[in-house]
């Protein structure tokens, strides 16, 4: 009785076992900060198909970056220690032999970038992208369509595989595409806002304002 319930279910376009969803990946972590890499790495470490989604920032001449590590590695938590292990240097000085406030700018700099290559250097995105059952995307940005699908307009992997990236023309190859997930984890953090009085006023009076992506960032 239960198989011929099953059979006529088959032939009518239903079942009592329903199919199971297809994703692309079991889980999409969006966002390559510190929280992000560590839960795209565990799960892909546990055997998942992971895919990390990272939106590329712009540096000079408002090229696209194309790094991981977050405000973390790149703009706050590795050039503010960097900077502030050269102002303790500096306050260890006796007065006569300080170093003037544009040397140690200068220098408090050339430190911050040292450090932040150094840690990049072991978020290699190259060394990423060979890691089993994890896939990076970097995007120009990305939006749901609806439950466990995401809209991406992705970076072609050739343009931030290659090993020198600041020769990258303005003619870089983007596409849309839309992949599916089991799970999602939104890891984009935060980022610095500026009041908008403070910012009008600073304008109207042809004062600088900076944020700490603005002063530690290496350029």
């Amino acid at each position: 009785f239960l198989l011929a319930i099953a059979a006529v279910g088959c032939c009518g376009g239903w079942s009592l076992f329903p199919r199971r969803i297809k994703y692309d990946y079991d889980l999409t972590v969006i966002g390559s900060g510190a929280s992000g890499l560590l839960a795209a790495g565990t799960s892909a470490s546990l055997g998942f198909k992971t895919l990390l989604v990272e939106k590329t920032g712009t540096g000079t001449g408002a090229k696209p970056e194309f790094y991981v590590g977050g405000d973390c590695t790149n703009a706050a938590c590795v050039p503010s220690k960097a900077v502030r292990s050269i102002a303790s240097i500096a306050a260890t000085k006796n007065k006569e032999s300080m170093m003037g406030y544009y040397d140690g700018m200068r220098i408090a700099r050339q430190q911050s970038s040292y450090a932040v290559d150094q840690v990049r250097t072991r978020e290699d995105v190259a060394r990423l992208a060979n890691v089993s059952s994890l896939d990076l995307e970097f995007v120009q940005g990305c939006h749901f369509e609806s439950d466990g699908r995401l809209n991406i307009l992705c970076y072609d992997n050739s343009t931030w595989l290659r090993e020198d990236t600041s020769s990258t023309e303005g003619g870089i190859s983007v596409q849309e595409r839309t992949i599916s997930s089991k799970r999602f984890i939104i890891a984009t953090g935060a980022g610095p806002k500026i009041p908008d009085n403070l910012r009008r006023a600073a304008e109207q009076s042809g004062v600088p304002y900076h944020t700490y992506r603005s002063i530690l960032r290496p350029g």
